[in-house]
């Protein structure tokens, strides 16, 4: 078992808070092959307002400097799953969330990050927060704006750069999967690398995803595995089974969270870790 402490080294992402409040938006556009799109352009796009902006610049503060005082345990076996060094489908829960810039800083370390979120109000705080973590957002959802988006994805993917989709985001139900984290990696040809957080007696939030904050000087288990494309023999079947595992590599009980995996639609919440 190897621990590793917090990011300490961690530097500020993004511009800082005052460019960002004179600029009035807060997504970022993504060069494609030299192909730049601003998802500003697209209508329907919600963004979120000064004054939120500012709020989670602070929290994102905060979260940086609790992250620090965290105890991460990895094996060794775990810790090669999770740097795999090629272009991947990453998963994680959506009540996860809170340890992304850990994750993203240490084990999917070798590429800037871009986002999917979704084109709601409530996409454009998390469009804001992920650009303090320094993670450039394409706004974009099964309901708004998605195949726009999707294809955005996909090129970026292909250029070399992996995806990690919260596969029961931005609204739940909590715990289900839809299909489409499988059909992007059978569509690019990409592993799906599996993350699991399992904490020590986090406290929970009264939201629907259950969101989990882990107390401060407490430990994080880190747990990781990988699937294949060819590892998914039929689609239906396929999902189950990688929610199960999502779910026991979160140390969540399978049979406490028996919520189905939904329809095949896009994932609603994505990042995507671009090529150097």
């Amino acid at each position: 078992m190897w621990g590793l402490a917090g990011p300490a080294q961690a530097k500020p992402a993004g511009k800082r808070l005052s460019s960002l409040l004179r600029a009035g938006d807060w997504t970022i556009p993504v060069d494609v092959e030299g192909q730049k799109t601003a998802d500003t352009n697209r209508s329907g796009v919600r963004h979120a307002s000064a004054g939120k902006v500012a709020l989670i610049w602070g929290l994102s503060c905060l979260i940086r400097v609790w992250c620090r005082t965290l105890r991460f345990e990895i094996s060794k076996d775990d810790l090669v799953v999770a740097t795999h060094d090629a272009p991947s489908v990453v998963l994680l829960w959506h009540n996860r969330l809170f340890i992304v810039p850990w994750a993203l800083r240490h084990l999917r370390f070798r590429r800037p990050v871009c986002g999917l979120v979704s084109a709601s109000r409530d996409g454009a705080a998390l469009a804001a927060f992920f650009r303090f973590l320094g993670i450039r957002a394409v706004r974009g959802s099964s309901s708004r704006l998605g195949r726009e988006a999707l294809h955005e994805l996909i090129a970026i993917c292909r250029a070399g750069n992996d995806v990690a989709i919260t596969p029961d985001g931005p609204r739940g139900p909590i715990y289900s999967m839809r299909a489409g984290a499988v059909l992007a990696a059978r569509r690019l040809d990409a592993p799906m690398i599996l993350l699991g957080f399992e904490f020590s007696s986090p406290w929970r939030l009264r939201s629907w995803d259950r969101f989990c904050l882990p107390r401060p000087f407490t430990h994080v288990r880190v747990r990781a595995e990988l699937f294949r494309p060819s590892d998914v023999a039929r689609r239906n079947e396929g999902v189950e089974h990688i929610r199960r595992r999502l779910l026991e590599i979160n140390g969540e009980s399978v049979s406490e969270c028996s919520t189905p995996s939904s329809d095949p639609r896009t994932p609603r919440d994505a990042v995507v870790r671009d090529a150097p």
